[in-house]
């Protein structure tokens, strides 16, 4: 297998680790299960105080139902901002949180910054790396480009500035 600090593009980025890569996914559900968390707390409570003193309604029954309802549209919304999120820090930034914390980015094959069209498909690809049972999130452990499903699907490597003592490991 080949070298994974391989210096590409004129000694410029290498292809970021399997790990590495773990590393600021995880960062970045921590971040947004933390602002996921907080957002429902204040929203639930806000749901309790509407149902039972500006509707009046006392009857359990009705607030589940009620609850029911809105819960089902926290999750088109939920899903809605978790693809946001992803599509514009890729599409503008060409790294989210996590990756911006652990000193990782995105790019296009020739290492050029990707657009916002790459980051639709790159996430959209992302979710069938999720169908796989994290099987085309594994792909980047064995690759020689450490490319996932995803970044195979949308022409994208995951790289990080390198320097000489990188491609001498």
């Amino acid at each position: 297998m080949e070298n994974p600090n391989i210096l590409v593009n004129h000694n410029k980025y290498c292809y970021t680790s399997f790990w590495k890569r773990s590393i600021s996914l995880t960062i970045d559900f921590l971040i947004l299960d933390l602002v996921g968390f907080l957002w429902m707390f204040f929203f639930s409570l806000g749901m309790l105080v509407f149902f039972r003193i500006i509707l009046k309604v006392d009857d359990i029954r009705k607030i589940n139902l009620l609850w029911e309802i809105i819960s089902q549209v926290w999750v088109i919304i939920s899903f809605i901002l978790l693809s946001s999120y992803f599509i514009f820090m890729h599409g503008r930034y060409g790294a989210t949180l996590g990756k911006m914390i652990v000193r990782i980015k995105v790019v296009k094959q020739d290492y050029t910054p990707i657009n916002y069209k790459i980051a639709m498909i790159r996430y959209f690809a992302f979710l069938l790396s999720c169908a796989t049972c994290g099987i085309g999130f594994l792909l980047a452990a064995f690759d020689s480009k450490k490319q996932s499903l995803h970044d195979k699907i949308a022409k994208t490597y995951v790289v990080y500035r390198c320097s000489i003592q990188d491609n001498e490991k």
